[in-house]
C-alpha cells in the first residue's frame, strides 16, 4: 500500500468516527486556560472553533502526523544528497589598515568582524541597546564594519556640553541608521571586533562588551599620561599602540571579550619630528605596525601572537608610508619616497610573503599626500589622498580615480566588494570591489 493509499484510508475511517462525536458544552473552557492564550486570542478562537467536533480536531491532528512522517525521510535525505549552497560570507581576517574591514577580504582598517549577509537577506536583529535618533548635525571621523550588515560610525554633533561625541549603527549594510550612546569623552576613533566588543578612543581608550550599551574607560599599562595611538581587532584580540608619552611607541593587547590587557616587550621610537603617526594593519593573527614621523621611524611585525621588531617598508625612502593588507601574506605599502627631498612621488610596494620582501610597482601612484590605503585583494588597491582616491585593479599597473573629496580620514573593505570610508564629516561605500562611491545619507 502507498503512503496516499494509507492517508486516504486512515482520513476516511476518522471522518467516520468524528460524526458520531460531539463537543461538550465547555470543550473550548477547558482547552483555553488561563495563559494559554491572550486575551484576545481567546474571543477570536472561541469564534473560529466553538462547535467543532474533538474527534476532527483529533483526525486532522493525525493526518498531518501521517503526512509529515511519511515524507520527511524523502525531504531530509534530498537536502543531504543536494549540493550546499556557497556561503556569501567572506572568510574573517583582520580589521587593521589591511583586511581590517571585518575580516573578510578587507583592507584599511574599518572593521573587524566577519561575513557577510546574503543577498536578500533580512537584516539580522542588532545587538546591543535599541538605538535612538540620529542626532541633528552629526559628522563622522571614524568608522568600522563587523560584517556587511552590522557597523558603527563615530563623530560629533552640535551638543550643549562638550564632549559631543555621538556614535551611530547600522544593523542593514548602512540603509538606515539609528543613535546609541557614546563614551563620555572626547574620542575620534572607533572599531569594533564583533557586536559586543568594541573600543573608542581619542584622548583617553573606552571599551564596551554590550554592544554600546555602557562604555568603560581602559587603564593603560604604559606610563601615566600615554595615550592610544593606533587600534584594531582581529583573530580574537585586540591589539593598541601606546606613545607613552617618553620618546616610545609601546604594543597593548587583550582578548576582545575582557579588558586584561598585556604589555609586549617590544618597544620602538616615535621619532622626533613633529607629525608622529603610528598604524597598525591586522590580518587574523597576523599583523604590522609602522610608526611615521614625517619618514618611516620603526616598525614591528605579529607573528604566532608575539610581537617582534621588524623593518617596515620604505624605511630607506625619506617620505611616509600608509599600509593595507588583504590577507597575512599580501601585503601592500604607498611611500611618499623622498618627500623630504627629490625626486618626489607616491609609489606602491607589494609583498606576497607578509612584509619579508618587497616589490616596486613601475608607475608611480596619481595622488599626493596620501593618508590610508586599502586592500580587498591582492590585485586591488584603493588609495585616499589629497586629490581623492585613486584604485589600481591591476596590481598598481595602472590607476583611475574612483572618488574625489579630501580630506580622507578612515578607509577599509569589508568584503571583497564591499568597503567604506570616511572623508570631509560624511561616509562613503562602494559595493563592486572599490570601482564607484557614493555618500551614505544617516
Amino acid at each position: 500500500m502507498t503512503d496516499d493509499e494509507l492517508i486516504e484510508r486512515l482520513s476516511r475511517t476518522l471522518r467516520q468516527e468524528a460524526s458520531t462525536v460531539t463537543s461538550p458544552p465547555d470543550a473550548w473552557e477547558r482547552y483555553a486556560e488561563p495563559g494559554n492564550v491572550t486575551a484576545i486570542g481567546r474571543a477570536r478562537a472561541r469564534r473560529l472553533w466553538l462547535g467543532v467536533p474533538a474527534g476532527l480536531i483529533g483526525a486532522a491532528a493525525l493526518i498531518a502526523l501521517v503526512v509529515m512522517v511519511s515524507g520527511s525521510g524523502h525531504r531530509a535525505t534530498s537536502v543531504a544528497a543536494g549540493p550546499r549552497p556557497a556561503s556569501s560570507a567572506a572568510a574573517p581576517t583582520g580589521a587593521g589598515g589591511s583586511g581590517s574591514a571585518p575580516q573578510a577580504a578587507a583592507s584599511g582598517g574599518v572593521a573587524a568582524g566577519a561575513g557577510a549577509s546574503g543577498a536578500g537577506a533580512a537584516a539580522p536583529s542588532p545587538v546591543g541597546p535599541p538605538g535612538g535618533p540620529v542626532p541633528a548635525g552629526f559628522r563622522a571621523s571614524s568608522v568600522t564594519f563587523v560584517s556587511a550588515s552590522t557597523g558603527w560610525v563615530l563623530g560629533t554633533a552640535p551638543c550643549a556640553k562638550a564632549p559631543c561625541s555621538a556614535v551611530l549603527r547600522t544593523a542593514d549594510g548602512g540603509h538606515s541608521w539609528v543613535g546609541i550612546p557614546a563614551p563620555p569623552a572626547a574620542v575620534t576613533a572607533v572599531r569594533f571586533a564583533d557586536p559586543l566588543n568594541g573600543w573608542a578612543w581619542g584622548d583617553s581608550l573606552w571599551s564596551t562588551h554590550d554592544g554600546g550599551a555602557t562604555w568603560g574607560r581602559v587603564s593603560l599599562l604604559a606610563a601615566p599620561g600615554s595615550a592610544v595611538t593606533a587600534l584594531e581587532a582581529s583573530g580574537g584580540s585586540v591589539q593598541a599602540a601606546i606613545f607613552d608619552g617618553n620618546g616610545h611607541i609601546r604594543i597593548e593587547s587583550s582578548p576582545v571579550g575582557s579588558d586584561v590587557w598585556k604589555l609586549a616587550s617590544v618597544v620602538l621610537g616615535a621619532g622626533a619630528g613633529p607629525v608622529p603617526h603610528t598604524e597598525v594593519v591586522l590580518q587574523g593573527n597576523t599583523g604590522w605596525l609602522v610608526q611615521v614621523d614625517r619618514t618611516v621611524v620603526a616598525g614591528a611585525r605579529l607573528v604566532d601572537g608575539q610581537w617582534q621588531a621588524w623593518t617596515p617598508p620604505c624605511s630607506t625612502v625619506e617620505g611616509p608610508a600608509a599600509l593595507a593588507a588583504s590577507s597575512p601574506t599580501d601585503f601592500a605599502a604607498v611611500c611618499d619616497v623622498g618627500e623630504w627631498s627629490t625626486p618626489q612621488g607616491e609609489h606602491l610596494f607589494t609583498s606576497s610573503d607578509g612584509g619579508a620582501s618587497f616589490a616596486a610597482s613601475p608607475v608611480a601612484v596619481p595622488v599626493s599626500g596620501v593618508s590610508v590605503v586599502a586592500s580587498p585583494a591582492p590585485s586591488t588597491i584603493v588609495v585616499a589622498g589629497g586629490t581623492g582616491l585613486e584604485a589600481s585593479f591591476d596590481g598598481g599597473h595602472t590607476w583611475a580615480k574612483v572618488a574625489g573629496g579630501p580630506p580622507w580620514a578612515d578607509m577599509g573593505f569589508t568584503t571583497a566588494s564591499q568597503g567604506v570610508a570616511v572623508s570631509n564629516g560624511g561616509v562613503l561605500m562602494t559595493h563592486d570591489g572599490g570601482h564607484i562611491w557614493s555618500p551614505v545619507s544617516f
